[in-house]
């Protein structure tokens, strides 16, 4: 039991358990034996104090009012939420892309000639983000194009509309110089490639005469923190161009200098 103490309290006898502060002083008193028979208690002993401490410190009349407790700090955050805030900043450092093909120019492509097909590739987009202990590192990087080559894969001149198609794994490479490649165009093998099959003539292309050349460009930003957690989120991006395409010819002659027919375009 707890016995309130007088202000004459022998504190050097006996040891106070507690904190400092205002609040009051209680001895703390236990049975020696206790008579199961009668069931009363007898001899108590003082073994010690205890410090009962005020739920608040009450203020002096006219004092101003404690300050009060200072804010928790915040919890850390997610790495989701930090992977998030960097994707904003990797995203606005990607352009849309020029797009490539050859390696003749794209205004004198040639049918049943295998042409390479490339973007422009910046390189990879890196960024890092930290904040209460909580690192986030992100990579982002060109994963696959996806080629809309213009001309359909059947015959236009009976209505076909379904356009060709190329997917293509990375930005695809450009097209080596013409004067390097082989002499027979049929032994050409791009990495990443088409090979036209239809010529652009206005009939076919709506009057524009050209076929246009759509590239949709998936970049993929990986990211990793230091808590072990990572994932990945899809960037996409779009080129954009056309191609004149022509068929070549052959005509057989008596006289080597008799004039060339033009080609068909």
């Amino acid at each position: 039991m707890f016995v309130p103490t007088a202000s004459n309290t022998d504190f050097g006898r006996y040891p106070v358990n507690g904190s400092a502060g205002a609040g009051d002083l209680y001895r703390t008193d236990c049975a020696e034996a206790l008579t199961i028979d009668t069931n009363q208690l007898t001899t108590w002993t003082p073994v010690g104090y205890t410090w009962q401490a005020y739920p608040t410190q009450p203020a002096a009349p006219g004092a101003p009012p404690a300050p009060p407790a200072p804010a928790p700090p915040p919890p850390p955050p997610s790495p989701e939420e930090l992977a998030q805030r960097l994707y904003k900043r990797v995203d606005v450092l990607i352009p849309n892309h020029t797009v490539g093909i050859g390696p003749t120019k794209p205004d004198e492509t040639i049918v049943k000639v295998p042409q390479w097909l490339w973007v422009d590739d910046p390189g990879p987009q890196s960024a890092s983000i930290s904040l209460l202990g909580v690192t986030v590192d992100m990579t982002a990087s060109i994963e696959s194009v996806d080629w809309n080559m213009g001309e359909p894969t059947g015959n236009p001149d009976q209505g076909a509309t379904e356009p060709a198609t190329v997917h293509c794994t990375g930005p695809g490479a450009p097209a080596p110089p013409i004067a390097e490649l082989p002499f027979e165009a049929k032994t050409w093998k791009p990495e990443c490639g088409y090979t036209y099959r239809w010529r652009s003539i206005p009939e076919r292309t709506n009057g524009r005469g050209t076929w246009p050349i759509q590239a949709n460009v998936h970049w993929n930003a990986h990211w990793q923190s230091n808590t072990g957690a990572g994932g990945d989120i899809p960037i996409e991006r779009t080129g954009s161009s056309a191609v004149k395409t022509w068929e070549l010819r052959v005509r057989l002659v008596n006289d080597p200098n008799a004039p060339q027919p033009p080609p068909t375009r």
